[in-house]
């Protein structure tokens, strides 16, 4: 009853607010619009008041840009101006950081009424269908991939499909459209930028589209993808060349990736046909906030799912985590935080470890027929801060996928064949044939340690608890990862999962 009756006195408040808000941005910005464009005598008697508010108005630009950055969405910016622009009304300047801090606080909540629903959400769901359809198709194998790598490579091939091959990409996607997939897109290079400054993290997203320079690319295509996706283009000979297009691919994908991933592509992947090729990078280096003792790593029993009993090497420590339990699939959650000087932005390593005598195959079971239920355990919000007794493997482990199969099956078909429509990329009269996806090609590399968490891939598309005084100190809780377990790197605040893997048996040396 206390739930309800506070979701009930926030909604009110929230409904009033925004009233006041409405009101005020009509009161402030619409009116002197209208005195602007469609004057009268009466409205040209305060043409110089408008002049004046107006030029006051812009010395308060420079205050809320950077205001501007912290709302999710378009909506919960313009209200925020709108209280803005009441407060300087008011001749009240100081009410920007009120508004500010009151804003933050509305849109801090699990149900938030004034913003529209998250289009990331959307993309996260395609990132666990496909982790599972790989997991399913390689069962019994160690798995890891980039899903925010995937997405964003097949997106810059959507945005340019039409017809059936736009409708079914979008459906994979879960996009209602090409305007909505790139605004999640926008939502994701802005994370990554402002991670640009953060010296305690390593992370950075490259896109890049290599054309043939037989073949024109349309204009609107092109700003799209350099303003939306901030890709650069490069216009190569894959008929008389190809070797060297190749090694430069590569040689650009080792250095976005640090060395991590290398020969992202061989020759004959590239046929001589090859009209475009869209490449994705991302590479992640995070050091945990809580570093483990490297004197406390020590052999130990891994107890596979087939029976068999391997060593691992396996790092501990003690420390307070944000910590779950989750009845519906019998598993515990930890999140091993990495150090962050942006409080904005705060990635983490999440761990789903299914408990004694439950499988990690009917874990994954449950979570496939419940979309919604890997967002519901990977949030924060779902965590208590709890002491544990922490063990983890020390590992290290690549991947090499090539992924058409896989979409086809999540029903991306018409894109892998003839009956393809790219004519967004490149209309049909400029080439005999059009254009299709021939394979999308994904590498991947972790590796845990000690120190923290280095990671990369790339994609190619060829085409808290509280307690009273006199309670007892709880006993810590064991998480002992020495059986199969789900892993991800993501950014906790957006809920945005950058990388996905499973750790079934201890990887072979790398």
């Amino acid at each position: 009853m206390k739930d309800i009756l506070w979701i009930l006195c926030k909604t009110i408040v929230r409904i009033c607010v925004a009233g006041i808000l409405i009101y005020s941005a009509v009161s402030t910005f619409i009116l002197p619009w209208i005195s602007l464009y469609f004057p009268s005598e009466k409205m040209h008697e305060t043409d110089t008041s408008q002049l004046e508010y107006s030029s006051s108005f812009n010395d308060l630009g420079s205050l809320i840009v950077d205001d501007l950055q912290i709302f999710s969405n378009d909506l919960m910016r313009a209200f925020y101006l709108s209280g803005v622009g009441l407060s300087h009304l008011l001749k009240e300047q100081q009410y920007r950081s009120f508004f500010l801090h009151s804003f933050l606080l509305l849109t801090d909540t699990d149900s938030i009424i004034l913003s529209s629903p998250s289009t990331a959400a959307d993309l996260e769901h395609f990132g666990y269908e496909l982790f599972s359809n790989v997991s399913q198709q390689q069962n019994g194998t160690n798995i890891f991939l980039s899903p925010t790598s995937i997405a964003l490579a097949l997106s810059m091939c959507i945005a340019g499909a039409r017809d059936e091959t736009l409708n079914q990409a979008l459906r994979v996607l879960h996009a209602s459209s090409i305007e909505a997939l790139t605004k999640t897109v926008e939502q994701i290079m802005h994370m990554i930028s402002m991670t640009a400054h953060n010296k305690k993290v390593e992370f950075k997203l490259a896109n890049r589209l290599y054309a043939s320079k037989a073949y024109k690319i349309q204009d609107d295509y092109l700003k799209l993808v350099q303003n939306s996706f901030q890709s650069d283009v490069k216009l190569e000979d894959f008929e008389n060349n190809r070797n060297e297009v190749v090694q430069t691919i590569n040689a650009w994908v080792e250095e976005q990736t640090n060395r991590l991933i290398q020969n992202l592509l061989s020759t004959d992947a590239v046929p001589t046909n090859t009209r475009l090729i869209i490449v994705n990078c991302i590479y992640f280096k995070g050091i945990w906030k809580n570093r483990f003792p490297e004197i406390l790593t020590k052999k130990a029993d891994f107890y596979e799912a087939n029976g068999h009993i391997s060593k691992i090497d396996v790092m501990f420590q003690t420390g307070k985590y944000a910590y779950a339990e989750n009845d519906d699939l019998h598993a515990q959650i930890a999140h091993l935080p990495y150090q962050s000087d942006n409080e904005n932005i705060q990635f983490a390593f999440a761990v789903i470890l299914p408990k004694q005598d439950i499988s990690l195959d009917e874990v994954e079971r449950k979570l496939a027929l419940q979309p919604d239920l890997m967002q519901l355990v990977l949030s924060d919000h779902n965590t208590s801060m709890t002491e544990l007794l922490l063990y983890l493997p020390k590992f290290k482990m690549k991947a090499s996928l090539k992924l058409g199969d896989v979409l086809k099956q999540l029903g991306m078909e018409n894109a892998f064949n003839s009956t393809a429509n790219f004519t967004g990329i490149t209309s049909q009269q400029d080439g005999e044939d059009g254009i299709f996806i021939s394979e999308v090609i994904h590498k991947a590399f972790i590796d845990v340690n000690e120190q923290g968490t280095k990671a990369a891939a790339a994609t190619a598309g060829v085409t808290s608890v509280l307690f009273s005084a006199t309670a007892l100190k709880p006993m810590p809780i064991l998480f002992k990862a020495d059986r199969p377990f789900l892993f991800f790197i993501r950014e906790s605040r957006q809920n945005i999962v950058l990388f996905s893997g499973k750790l079934v048996s201890p990887p072979s040396a790398l």
